[in-house]
């Protein structure tokens, strides 16, 4: 009997030894140990045992290690986020002051970068002093110099300056509604106060309605650069005469940057002018030059005479 079950053991193992050179793998690839298995008569090992998945001494070792092996998406940029409102701001920091609607940033990773602000122009305080030019610059260098700001990017990405076209955030928008927009983007906040007018080129008009909006505001409350065209006129006047009243407006809007016009006719002015102050906002177009204004079918105001 007992040379009987030693041959069958004899046998199991000759065929397990078969079916692992079928299958491509020897005995010792496996870690079978076929004199103990034939010693212990077919106990198979601890060691063994442990590596049979759904064994007890596999439940005791823990779960099984996996390796993610599917590719990961690509972290987001540390300085570039959107915020709660949706909108996309990038972090920055303003390192130098240029006038009233450009400065230069810093970011994160160490670049510097010129700014435009977009959707509005400032009265020039460099290349020459226009009205309320200085007082513009001033109020900008005020608020912003060494201050962290959120960059939103609208349209365009650099002019022909290669500046960066940017909104410029206070703090990061909460929400995009007209409360969050006057009281934290700063562009509409020169607008507001008056430090400059509402200058919309096409493609990049994502707050023109705001800007338009606002400009009419301090028009009408003659903040900023409109009460100081008004009071230049009233200040220079010798007489109630219509003629002092036109030389002084004349001295005062022929130093503009900008030129306006309305989309309901075709007079170009300067934008302290009377007619120009009389367009509708949602009628109001701008121009960078008057060759600009010209060559959109416009012609010279014969009262501002730009």
């Amino acid at each position: 009997m007992k040379r009987l079950k030693n041959r069958a053991i004899i046998i199991t193992a000759s065929m397990m030894l078969i079916l692992a050179s079928l299958l491509g793998c020897s005995g010792h690839d496996q870690n079978i140990d076929y004199e103990s298995l034939v010693s212990t008569g077919g106990a198979v090992g601890a060691e063994s045992e442990a590596a049979q998945p759904g064994s007890d001494a596999a439940a005791r070792s823990g779960p099984a290690k996996i390796t993610d092996t599917t590719t990961k998406p690509d972290t987001p940029s540390q300085t570039s986020e959107s915020q709660p409102s949706g909108i996309k701001t990038e972090e920055a920091a303003v390192s130098r002051h240029v006038d009233g609607d450009t400065v230069y940033v810093k970011f994160s990773d160490g670049r510097e970068e010129k700014v435009r602000f977009i959707g509005i122009n400032c009265p020039e305080s460099t290349s020459r002093l226009d009205p309320y030019g200085k007082e513009s610059s001033d109020y900008t260098k005020s608020r912003l110099l060494g201050k962290t700001v959120y960059l939103q990017k609208d349209v365009s990405n650099r002019d022909q300056y290669d500046r960066l076209l940017r909104y410029v955030w206070l703090e990061p928008p909460k929400s995009v509604d007209e409360k969050e927009i006057r009281n934290k983007l700063f562009n509409a906040v020169l607008v507001l106060e008056g430090c400059a007018q509402a200058a919309t080129f096409p493609p990049d008009v994502k707050y023109a309605n705001y800007f338009t909006k606002f400009q009419r505001e301090a028009r009408e409350k003659d903040k900023g650069l409109w009460g100081s065209a008004s009071g230049s006129s009233a200040s220079t006047g010798q007489s109630t005469g219509a003629s002092s009243t036109k030389s002084s407006s004349d001295t005062v809007n022929k130093s503009e940057q900008v030129y306006v016009g309305s989309s309901k006719s075709d007079k170009y002015h300067y934008p302290s002018c009377t007619y120009a102050k009389r367009i509708k906002p949602e009628n109001l177009v701008s121009f960078k030059s008057k060759s600009d204004a010209q060559s959109e079918g416009y012609v010279p105001c014969k009262g501002c005479k730009p």
